[in-house]
């Protein structure tokens, strides 16, 4: 008897093996071509660099992932076919994003649309591990298509965190400790969170600054603006001033924050913006997770929206629904918008260095389509397309600290677009993309096309579609309380 069960049990071991291996092998998206890194040659094409140059008539040569030379008159020896191909187009900076999230690992698919949307550089803004350092090294060996990546590893919290998962840092000496282990790992930032109280986030800077690294991030309820000393401060948090409830829930402290907003008058924005100057800070807004959060009341319209339908269906069906205990704070979010905007035109009006970030995958947020619409909004805020421009190249490459990554100069990283048209003179031109050189990997853009149908097919198909909603509804039932109405959707009773 003893030795039947044994077997019934060995049996269905290898039977639940292999239906996990095999459910993660219909999960697995269809392998991507990577170019391989190869001298190119582009003939004829107006060079621009935004906020500094606009040349004509230019020959632009990448060899070994950099750009080599660029030059008004054709160089010596064979060229390759790509110089007559893109003759007459505008070479760019390729876009970086400054505050990107892959919370569920999907790597394949976002670096394939961060490519198809011309963003060739992302900075991760905290997960939960260290795991996208790992992803760094897989894009720049060819691994898979992809943006350079550079990684902040954990969100370091309060304790208790305001979020689940975050890391909980209670003390100073937790905080160095934490920010030498995220340091081992060998993390780009520091990102902080809202619960942290004033002492833990002091250690966490003088932590960072031990090891060089920049701290970004929320500035914490409890700590004034004027002292948190962020070197980049996330989503315009600490510029209104409320009274903040650590016992209350998420959805209430967020709404509390949001509806906070109402009361900014000029005094506020004044003080702000003089303290930004004085102290250097960089702001990197992300009025995009904000607009997009104030659209989710209409969530029924959403789901037709057809940038939202680039990414599989169960983000918009399950991980986008919104809860109901946050509607009232994305209501207040988009009361919030006009004061937002008028806040960054003036800390840009001042000189105050802005950065271009989604927090995508967050509400309706897409990747690369998400950092398209924060350049609209940014133009909407009061800088010009040019401007907006260069807050998502040349800024941010100076922040990263990678030698003139975000312009187009001899040594400069190859990373950079080719467009028909000029959307520094006006960001509809975004849609005239023609091709995207990636650490110094040409994609024709009807290649990225054809490869994102392959992806689409994949996340599309009946099977990857059935087992991605079933596996979310769980994981959305395990972590949050929804509605009678949510329950039923993520119980595969309703359709979105």
């Amino acid at each position: 008897m003893i030795r039947r069960i044994l077997t019934v049990v060995a049996v269905a071991g290898v039977l639940l093996g292999l239906l996990a291996a095999g459910g993660w092998f219909i999960l697995q998206p269809p392998p991507i071509a990577v170019p391989r890194q190869e001298r190119l040659v582009f003939a004829d094409v107006t060079v621009v660099n935004p906020g500094l140059d606009r040349r004509a008539g230019q020959t632009l040569t990448v060899q070994d992932g950099r750009i080599a030379s660029i030059a008004a008159d054709a160089p010596a020896g064979r060229e390759s076919e790509a110089t007559t191909l893109f003759a007459g187009a505008h070479a760019l900076p390729g876009l970086i994003d400054m505050h990107v999230h892959n919370v569920a690992g999907e790597w394949e698919l976002f670096g394939l649309l961060f490519l198809l949307h011309g963003v060739t550089a992302v900075r991760d803004t905290g997960r939960f591990d260290t795991t996208p350092v790992a992803q760094r090294q897989k894009v720049l060996d060819g691994v898979y298509p992809g943006p350079r990546f550079f990684a902040c590893g954990p969100i370091l919290d309060g304790d208790p965190p305001f979020l689940p998962l975050h890391w909980p840092v209670g003390s100073p000496a937790a905080a160095r400790k934490a920010v030498d282990e995220v340091a081992a790992a060998g993390v780009d930032c520091v990102k902080v969170y809202w619960s942290l109280s004033p002492p833990v986030l002091t250690a966490i800077r003088h932590a960072a600054q031990r090891h060089d690294l920049p701290v970004a991030g929320h500035i914490p309820f409890a700590v004034p603006f004027e002292t948190a000393g962020l070197d980049d401060v996330q989503h315009l948090t600490g510029v209104p001033l409320h009274e903040d409830d650590p016992d209350a829930s998420a959805a209430a402290r967020l709404g509390a924050w949001a509806a906070s907003w109402r009361d900014l008058d000029t005094t506020r924005i004044d003080f702000i913006v003089q303290t930004s100057v004085e102290q250097k800070l960089v702001h990197t807004p992300t009025l995009v997770v904000w607009a997009q959060a104030a659209r989710s009341l209409d969530y029924a319209r959403l789901l037709d929206d057809p940038v939202a339908q680039l990414l599989p269906r169960w983000y918009r069906a399950v991980f986008w629904r919104p809860l109901d205990a946050f509607l009232p704070a994305y209501a207040s979010l988009g009361e919030a918008l006009p004061q937002m905007k008028e806040t960054v035109r003036r800390l840009h009006e001042a000189g105050v260095r802005i950065h271009a970030g989604s927090d995508t995958p967050l509400s309706f947020v897409v990747p690369g389509a998400s950092l398209h619409e924060e350049l609209r909004l940014l133009v909407e805020a009061g800088l010009t397309p040019e401007e907006a421009w260069l807050a998502a190249t040349r800024w941010a490459g100076e922040f990263l600290g990678v030698p003139k990554l975000g312009t187009l100069q001899a040594g400069a990283p190859a990373d950079f677009l080719l467009f028909r048209e000029d959307p520094t003179q006006d960001l509809a031109a975004l849609s005239t993309l023609e091709a995207v050189v990636a650490q110094g990997r040409l994609y024709p853009k009807s290649a990225l096309d054809e490869a994102f149908a392959r992806h689409r097919a994949h996340f599309s198909g009946w099977l990857y579609d059935r087992l991605t909603m079933a596996m979310a509804a769980v994981l959305a039932w395990m972590g949050s309380p929804h509605s009678d109405a949510q329950n039923r959707a993520l119980s595969g009773t309703a359709e979105p």
